[in-house]
């Protein structure tokens, strides 16, 4: 007596199955097909120019850690003196208190730090 692997409701379901997969990758194919125009290839995508500003004197560390050439020591010094000694007056002033920032890493920064506003000399005296 032969022996069937799998009885006929079983064939059924596996037909059925296998017919609904092959429905599925041709549907994916015809889609694909269709929208080709609306997909974008990666590669040849124009390079989008990003700009983003730190506001220095309310940012926290991981915020500033992204500023080219500052680290994670440099930037948790930025913000301990900020809270240590009041918000950054200018560049300048961000010179002077924090180690590890110079004039090379000052100007490197500029551009991407919100102004800072600066503070009359009579006025820090007080």
């Amino acid at each position: 007596m032969r022996r069937q692997l799998l009885r006929h409701p079983e064939q059924t379901l596996l037909a059925v199955v296998v017919l609904l997969a092959i429905i599925a990758i041709f549907s994916y194919w015809l889609f694909r097909f269709w929208h080709q125009e609306d997909l974008i290839e990666f590669d040849k995508a124009p390079q989008l120019e990003v700009t983003f500003q730190v506001d220095i004197n309310h940012a926290d560390w991981p915020e500033i850690i992204q500023l080219p050439g500052i680290g994670e020591t440099t930037a948790r010094a930025i913000v301990k003196e900020r809270q240590a000694d009041g918000p950054y007056t200018g560049l300048r002033d961000l010179e002077e208190r924090v180690h590890g920032v110079g004039p090379r890493m000052a100007a490197e920064i500029a551009p991407l730090l919100v102004p800072l506003k600066t503070v009359p000399n009579d006025a820090a005296v007080r």
